[in-house]
């Protein structure tokens, strides 16, 4: 028995020896205080950490992947930081950076479906977030390709600086008139003519407005008293001209800057018709020359 502890002991003496200074165990990698300032090579220190990591099957904690992420962005390597990113959320650490860094990256790369998917989580779980405001606008141009109904219903997260881009109106001003909600295109008209005055679309939208809604009241009011033509009638008629002139001479705000940019047949008859109304038949036969 003695004999065997000691053949045993002599064992390990000699295993140890022969292992020499070249055959020392690799040290784990540490994570430094203070990284290199080039970014590759502070990338390269998260990789071997990593690495070690995965190969020993030790954890890798969502915060660690998170913190790599960085520097993976910094150095270039998006789809590395997209990768660790995804294993960061998928590992339970949240981060509205998280999911704006991917919607960055999934942006880059085109892919719509994954960058619209990040935005989504990150406007509903952090309505908080300091760039909310850039978030609901990334959104909107999304949805804006994709699926106007939707875009448009988040119109009110917009700020009032992204409402009040003229292209912004204007998608919202065709698609509030092809929605045929009077309504929503008068206040949308009235706010893009604010800022382009001479914007055709929102100009038409007034002019036509204010034209229909004379001649409607005009033919309303002269059928009346054409079916009874009484002193008090033609009071009532008298009364009710007068607004019907004040529209008139409205819808001819509208139309005069829209003949300025398009004199012809397009606005002819509406100026010609409105003329008559007004009693003025010199501009209304002026008109009537354009019209085809």
């Amino acid at each position: 028995m003695k004999n065997s502890l000691l053949i045993l002991i002599s064992l390990i003496v000699i295993a140890t020896a022969c292992k020499g200074p070249g055959a020392a165990v690799k040290q784990a990698p540490q994570i430094p205080a203070e990284m290199p300032s080039d970014p590759p090579q502070a990338l390269q220190v998260w990789k071997d950490y990593i690495d070690y990591k995965v190969n020993q099957q030790l954890t890798v904690t969502g915060e660690e992947y998170y913190n790599a992420s960085g520097f993976a962005m910094s150095a270039g390597d998006n789809a590395l930081a997209s990768e660790w990113l995804e294993n960061s959320l998928s590992m339970g650490y949240d981060s509205p950076l998280a999911y704006q860094n991917l919607a960055t990256i999934y942006k880059g790369q085109n892919n719509l479906s994954k960058e619209l998917n990040n935005l989504k989580i990150l406007a509903e779980k952090y309505p908080g977030y300091e760039n909310i405001s850039d978030v609901h606008e990334r959104l909107f141009e999304i949805y804006l390709e994709v699926d106007k109904t939707e875009a448009f219903a988040r119109w009110n997260h917009l700020s009032m600086e992204v409402r009040n881009k003229e292209p912004n109106l204007d998608a919202y001003l065709r698609f509030s008139m092809a929605a045929d909600n009077h309504a929503r295109t008068d206040s949308i008209a009235d706010a893009m003519l604010k800022i382009n005055p001479k914007h055709v679309a929102a100009l038409e939208w007034n002019a036509v407005k204010f034209y229909e809604k004379a001649e409607d009241r005009y033919q309303l009011e002269m059928n009346k008293y054409n079916r009874n033509k009484t002193h008090v009638q033609y009071q009532f008629l008298l009364n009710a001209l007068k607004v019907v002139t004040a529209d008139f001479k409205k819808s001819l705000t509208y139309f005069d800057p829209l003949w300025e940019m398009d004199p012809g047949s397009k606005y002819a008859a509406y100026m010609a018709n409105i003329y008559n109304r007004l009693s003025n038949p010199e501009k209304a036969d002026y008109y009537k020359k354009f019209v085809k």
